[in-house]
């Protein structure tokens, strides 16, 4: 499936995503592949909820890259109102060195864009709209800054 920009479906139907991006300049660098939830609870400053991680992406092909942590998708608590979720594309700098994450929740982002010297290539944004218990939440695809001719499908 396909998403449109601002247009409202059930959660359900992403499931499971087909992630690709056109137009990688550098095919022989690495790239990080990142979604988060930058409205889930946490105390911890500039920290998130991962729904996936993938690094060491070797240009455009994500299923050579190592998995962080795997796909799973937007369920943010019922009633919790409007979550924000970030889509980005970074190129690496080098290969980096990381096992797998036992926990999604409190995750740095900050940190680690820095500490591993990140360059953002494309950032995309999507809304999920958390609905009271016994009713599904929706989604809804911004249109945001798009570097790179990187596509989310």
């Amino acid at each position: 499936m396909e998403l449109q920009y601002d247009e409202w479906i059930p959660v359900s139907n992403l499931s499971s995503l087909s992630i690709s991006w056109d137009d990688v300049s550098e095919m022989n660098a690495y790239y990080t592949f990142v979604i988060y939830d930058i409205d889930a609870p946490s105390t911890i400053v500039n920290s998130v909820f991962i729904h996936m991680l993938v690094i060491n992406i070797p240009g455009n092909n994500i299923s050579r890259g190592q998995i962080i942590v795997p796909y799973t998708p937007p369920n943010p608590p019922p009633g919790s109102g409007q979550h924000r979720y970030m889509v980005e594309l970074y190129k690496q700098t080098g290969m980096i060195n990381m096992t797998p994450l036992s926990r999604r929740e409190r995750f740095n982002i900050t940190q680690f864009i820095s500490q591993h010297r990140l360059i953002n290539v494309m950032t995309d944004r999507f809304i999920v709209d958390s609905r009271p218990l016994g009713r599904e939440s929706e989604i809804k695809l911004l249109k945001t800054r798009r570097v790179n001719g990187a596509n989310l499908e």
